[in-house]
Protein backbone atom coordinates (compact mmCIF):
# COMPACT_ATOMS: atom_id res chain seq x y z
CA UNK A 1 0.00 0.00 0.00
CA UNK A 2 2.61 2.48 0.76
CA UNK A 3 5.27 1.19 -2.24
CA UNK A 4 6.04 4.66 -3.57
CA UNK A 5 6.78 5.88 -0.03
CA UNK A 6 8.95 3.24 0.32
CA UNK A 7 11.13 3.24 -3.08
CA UNK A 8 11.17 7.45 -2.03
CA UNK A 9 13.00 6.34 1.30
CA UNK A 10 16.01 6.13 -1.03
CA UNK A 11 16.38 9.72 -2.58
CA UNK A 12 15.56 11.31 1.24
CA UNK A 13 18.90 9.44 2.45
CA UNK A 14 20.97 10.29 -0.57
CA UNK A 15 19.83 15.00 0.54
CA UNK A 16 19.97 13.29 4.07
CA UNK A 17 23.32 12.11 3.42
CA UNK A 18 24.29 15.08 1.38
CA UNK A 19 23.07 17.48 4.04
CA UNK A 20 25.12 15.95 6.69
CA UNK A 21 28.46 15.90 4.76
CA UNK A 22 27.21 20.21 3.50
CA UNK A 23 26.79 20.44 7.87
CA UNK A 24 30.13 18.81 8.84
CA UNK A 25 32.27 20.35 6.09
CA UNK A 26 31.03 23.46 7.21
CA UNK A 27 31.74 23.16 11.22
CA UNK A 28 35.03 20.84 10.78
CA UNK A 29 38.48 20.30 9.08
CA UNK A 30 38.42 18.73 5.85
CA UNK A 31 40.33 15.93 7.40
CA UNK A 32 38.09 15.16 10.17
CA UNK A 33 34.98 15.39 7.72
CA UNK A 34 36.93 12.71 5.65
CA UNK A 35 37.57 10.21 9.05
CA UNK A 36 33.64 10.90 10.28
CA UNK A 37 32.75 9.80 6.72
CA UNK A 38 35.53 6.59 6.57
CA UNK A 39 33.80 5.24 10.48
CA UNK A 40 30.19 5.59 9.21
CA UNK A 41 30.44 2.42 6.66
CA UNK A 42 32.38 0.28 9.33
CA UNK A 43 29.82 0.87 11.75
CA UNK A 44 26.98 -0.13 8.55
CA UNK A 45 28.76 -2.72 7.94
CA UNK A 46 28.57 -4.35 11.78
CA UNK A 47 24.86 -3.45 12.16
CA UNK A 48 24.09 -4.76 8.50
CA UNK A 49 25.67 -8.33 9.65
CA UNK A 50 23.29 -8.98 12.12
CA UNK A 51 20.46 -8.15 10.35
CA UNK A 52 18.15 -11.20 8.46
CA UNK A 53 18.00 -12.88 5.39
CA UNK A 54 14.78 -11.99 3.47
CA UNK A 55 11.82 -14.30 3.79
CA UNK A 56 11.34 -14.70 0.34
CA UNK A 57 15.41 -15.72 -0.23
CA UNK A 58 14.85 -18.12 2.72
CA UNK A 59 11.87 -19.61 1.57
CA UNK A 60 13.60 -19.95 -2.43
CA UNK A 61 16.26 -22.07 -0.54
CA UNK A 62 13.22 -24.14 1.54
CA UNK A 63 14.30 -22.62 5.09
CA UNK A 64 10.95 -22.03 5.56
CA UNK A 65 11.51 -22.53 9.61
CA UNK A 66 13.81 -19.55 9.37
CA UNK A 67 11.44 -17.42 7.08
CA UNK A 68 8.74 -17.81 9.45
CA UNK A 69 10.55 -16.43 12.58
CA UNK A 70 11.84 -13.87 10.02
CA UNK A 71 8.76 -13.02 9.57
CA UNK A 72 7.53 -12.80 13.21
CA UNK A 73 10.81 -10.54 13.83
CA UNK A 74 9.33 -8.18 10.85
CA UNK A 75 5.88 -8.18 11.39
CA UNK A 76 5.83 -8.43 15.55
CA UNK A 77 1.93 -8.66 16.82
CA UNK A 78 0.52 -7.93 13.82
CA UNK A 79 1.99 -11.35 11.77
CA UNK A 80 -0.27 -13.86 9.75
CA UNK A 81 0.56 -17.29 9.34
CA UNK A 82 -0.73 -16.91 6.05
CA UNK A 83 1.29 -14.73 4.60
CA UNK A 84 4.68 -16.83 4.71
CA UNK A 85 2.19 -19.13 2.30
CA UNK A 86 1.76 -16.33 0.01
CA UNK A 87 5.39 -14.93 -0.63
CA UNK A 88 6.14 -18.43 -0.81
CA UNK A 89 4.15 -19.02 -3.57
CA UNK A 90 4.71 -16.08 -4.93
CA UNK A 91 8.62 -16.98 -5.05
CA UNK A 92 8.08 -20.31 -6.66
CA UNK A 93 6.38 -19.25 -9.10
CA UNK A 94 8.95 -16.62 -10.04
CA UNK A 95 11.51 -19.06 -10.22
CA UNK A 96 9.30 -21.33 -12.43
CA UNK A 97 8.96 -18.32 -14.86
CA UNK A 98 12.97 -17.24 -14.66
CA UNK A 99 14.22 -16.25 -18.12
CA UNK A 100 17.66 -14.96 -19.43
CA UNK A 101 18.22 -11.49 -19.89
CA UNK A 102 18.00 -11.60 -23.64
CA UNK A 103 14.57 -13.70 -23.49
CA UNK A 104 12.91 -10.37 -21.34
CA UNK A 105 14.24 -8.03 -23.65
CA UNK A 106 12.14 -9.34 -26.06
CA UNK A 107 8.82 -8.42 -24.62
CA UNK A 108 7.80 -5.72 -26.22
CA UNK A 109 6.45 -3.94 -22.72
CA UNK A 110 9.78 -4.78 -20.91
CA UNK A 111 11.26 -2.65 -23.58
CA UNK A 112 9.18 0.16 -22.95
CA UNK A 113 9.33 0.21 -19.20
CA UNK A 114 13.07 0.08 -19.66
CA UNK A 115 13.56 3.00 -22.09
CA UNK A 116 11.41 5.24 -19.99
CA UNK A 117 13.30 4.48 -16.55
CA UNK A 118 16.79 4.86 -18.50
CA UNK A 119 15.52 8.05 -20.16
CA UNK A 120 14.17 9.19 -16.51
CA UNK A 121 17.20 8.89 -14.97
CA UNK A 122 19.17 10.72 -18.24
CA UNK A 123 17.62 13.45 -17.80
CA UNK A 124 17.29 13.42 -13.59
CA UNK A 125 21.03 13.78 -14.76
CA UNK A 126 21.51 16.12 -17.19
CA UNK A 127 19.35 18.78 -15.11
CA UNK A 128 23.20 19.20 -13.83
CA UNK A 129 21.69 18.67 -10.13
CA UNK A 130 24.47 17.12 -8.70
CA UNK A 131 26.99 19.88 -10.84
CA UNK A 132 24.96 22.82 -8.99
CA UNK A 133 24.79 20.92 -5.70
CA UNK A 134 28.56 19.96 -5.44
CA UNK A 135 29.46 23.83 -6.84
CA UNK A 136 26.75 25.88 -4.69
CA UNK A 137 29.70 27.27 -2.52
CA UNK A 138 31.48 28.54 -5.72
CA UNK A 139 28.35 30.11 -7.44
CA UNK A 140 27.41 31.76 -4.76
CA UNK A 141 30.76 32.82 -3.96
CA UNK A 142 31.22 33.85 -7.95
CA UNK A 143 27.63 35.74 -7.42
CA UNK A 144 28.93 37.89 -4.72
CA UNK A 145 25.64 37.01 -2.50
CA UNK A 146 25.40 38.60 0.88
CA UNK A 147 25.25 35.05 2.65
CA UNK A 148 27.92 32.53 3.97
CA UNK A 149 28.53 30.29 0.68
CA UNK A 150 28.83 27.28 3.51
CA UNK A 151 25.73 28.46 5.04
CA UNK A 152 23.77 28.80 1.70
CA UNK A 153 24.85 25.31 1.00
CA UNK A 154 23.64 23.79 4.04
CA UNK A 155 20.09 25.79 3.12
CA UNK A 156 20.15 24.25 0.04
CA UNK A 157 20.74 20.61 1.23
CA UNK A 158 17.64 21.27 3.58
CA UNK A 159 15.19 22.20 0.90
CA UNK A 160 16.75 19.18 -1.12
CA UNK A 161 16.15 17.25 1.70
CA UNK A 162 12.21 18.75 3.04
CA UNK A 163 11.69 18.24 -1.06
CA UNK A 164 12.36 14.63 -0.62
CA UNK A 165 10.05 14.16 2.17
CA UNK A 166 6.93 16.29 0.35
CA UNK A 167 7.68 13.45 -2.62
CA UNK A 168 7.11 10.91 -0.42
CA UNK A 169 3.98 12.44 1.71
CA UNK A 170 2.38 12.61 -2.25
CA UNK A 171 3.50 9.89 -4.41
CA UNK A 172 0.73 7.08 -3.59
CA UNK A 173 -1.83 9.99 -3.47
CA UNK A 174 -0.76 12.06 -6.85
CA UNK A 175 1.50 9.19 -8.53
CA UNK A 176 4.62 9.81 -10.10
CA UNK A 177 3.15 11.13 -13.53
CA UNK A 178 2.21 14.86 -11.38
CA UNK A 179 4.99 14.77 -9.19
CA UNK A 180 7.43 14.57 -11.78
CA UNK A 181 6.17 17.03 -14.47
CA UNK A 182 5.67 19.05 -11.58
CA UNK A 183 9.09 19.11 -10.59
CA UNK A 184 10.77 19.50 -14.20
CA UNK A 185 8.59 22.45 -14.43
CA UNK A 186 10.42 23.65 -11.30
CA UNK A 187 13.79 22.95 -12.59
CA UNK A 188 13.41 24.60 -15.66
CA UNK A 189 12.59 27.58 -13.34
CA UNK A 190 15.53 27.41 -11.57
CA UNK A 191 17.82 26.60 -14.23
CA UNK A 192 16.66 29.89 -16.28
CA UNK A 193 16.87 31.95 -13.23
CA UNK A 194 20.77 31.17 -12.50
CA UNK A 195 21.50 30.71 -16.60
CA UNK A 196 19.96 34.07 -16.64
CA UNK A 197 22.12 35.62 -13.73
CA UNK A 198 25.59 34.51 -14.61
CA UNK A 199 25.11 35.48 -18.40
CA UNK A 200 24.03 39.01 -17.29
CA UNK A 201 27.09 39.30 -14.86
CA UNK A 202 29.32 37.79 -17.95
CA UNK A 203 28.08 40.42 -20.47
CA UNK A 204 28.96 42.99 -17.62
CA UNK A 205 25.41 44.45 -16.77
CA UNK A 206 24.92 45.32 -13.19
CA UNK A 207 23.75 42.61 -11.40
CA UNK A 208 23.42 43.93 -7.74
CA UNK A 209 19.66 44.34 -7.50
CA UNK A 210 19.37 40.53 -8.53
CA UNK A 211 21.73 38.81 -5.33
CA UNK A 212 18.42 37.14 -4.60
CA UNK A 213 18.11 35.41 -8.08
CA UNK A 214 21.07 32.96 -7.57
CA UNK A 215 19.85 31.91 -3.56
CA UNK A 216 16.19 31.37 -5.15
CA UNK A 217 16.93 29.56 -8.52
CA UNK A 218 18.98 26.87 -6.24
Amino acid sequence: EIRGALLSLFQINVNLGSLFILTLGYFVSMKTMNIVCAIIPIIFAIFFYFLPESPSMLLIKNRDEEATKVMKFLRGNSYELNEIDSIKVQSLSVLDCKKSFIEVLRVKSTRKALIIQLCLFFFFQMSAINVILFNSTKIFSIAGVDIDPGLSSIIIGLIALSSAFLASAFIDKFGRRVLICSAYALVFCGLSGLGAFFTLQELNFNVDHLQWLPLTSL
